[in-house]
């Protein structure tokens, strides 16, 4: 199999192509949410509109891992930074 057929690469792609700047997250994580009900997981959304899972593991004595990352991307095009950084 190609690295570019991979399943995980295909996800990423679906992903990446739904619009979701800052503050407009939702059309994605309704997107996210409905991916891991049909894979059999029950996720959760917060007042903020995150969404989290629980995975639980195999085994009980290995530490809790925590995976987080962001769903939203630059809503507007960058035609500068100031010096101190900001756009």
């Amino acid at each position: 199999m190609s690295h570019e057929n991979h399943p995980a690469i295909t996800l990423f792609k679906e992903l990446l192509a739904v619009p979701s700047p800052s503050g407009r997250e939702h059309q994605l994580a309704d997107i996210i949410r409905h991916k891991l009900t049909g894979w059999g997981y029950l996720p959760e959304v917060d007042g903020a509109g995150n969404v989290f899972v629980r995975f639980e593991g195999q085994e009980p004595n290995y530490p809790l891992v925590c995976y987080a990352s962001h769903m939203d991307e630059i809503g507007f095009m960058v035609t500068r930074v100031h010096e101190d950084g900001s756009l």
